[in-house]
């Protein structure tokens, strides 16, 4: 669902992986790169001036259509499962993502989302729904935060 992972940039040992290979691999496998949590530099002399760009913990998240592949036939399991990895990205701040994932899910099933929420009673899976009614609030007050694309009236969430 979610990997932070250690990646360098430069080789500490020989033959050692790097970021590109760690992106390569975790790519394959359905997870997006989002960003650099933390980083590090190496100094190869005294700790004067900047140092190498060595050391990061690089966030992936999986892409949410892997999951409706996997479980499009039990939306109980995909609403549950989509909404870890929403808090997930929230968690993180990247609120486009989560935004995203439940604009998809409450589009595409309404009904079945709605029910989801209303019966269920992990408090994350409340607040990502306000979370998404507050954002389509904001959207329709400033179009512009939304690059044009048609948005969805809160009466529709009701």
């Amino acid at each position: 669902m979610a990997i932070i992972a250690e990646a360098e940039f430069r080789e500490l040992y020989e033959k050692q992986p790097l970021f590109t290979d760690q992106l390569q691999l975790l790519t394959k496998n359905s997870f997006t790169f989002f960003g650099f949590e933390t980083w590090e530099y190496w100094f190869p002399g005294p700790l004067i001036g900047k140092g190498l760009f060595s050391v990061v913990e690089a966030l992936y998240l999986r892409d949410f259509h892997y999951f409706i592949n996997k479980y499009e036939n039990d939306l109980n399991k995909l609403f549950t499962l989509l909404s870890k990895l929403s808090f997930i990205s929230k968690s993180f701040n990247y609120l486009s993502y989560t935004y995203e994932i439940i604009d998809y899910i409450s589009t595409k099933w309404p009904k079945e989302w709605q029910n989801f929420v209303k019966d269920n009673n992990e408090g994350y899976v409340k607040e990502l729904s306000e979370y998404y009614r507050q954002t389509i609030i904001k959207l329709n007050a400033d179009p512009r935060l939304y690059g044009g694309a048609d948005i969805r009236q809160e009466e529709d969430l009701l």
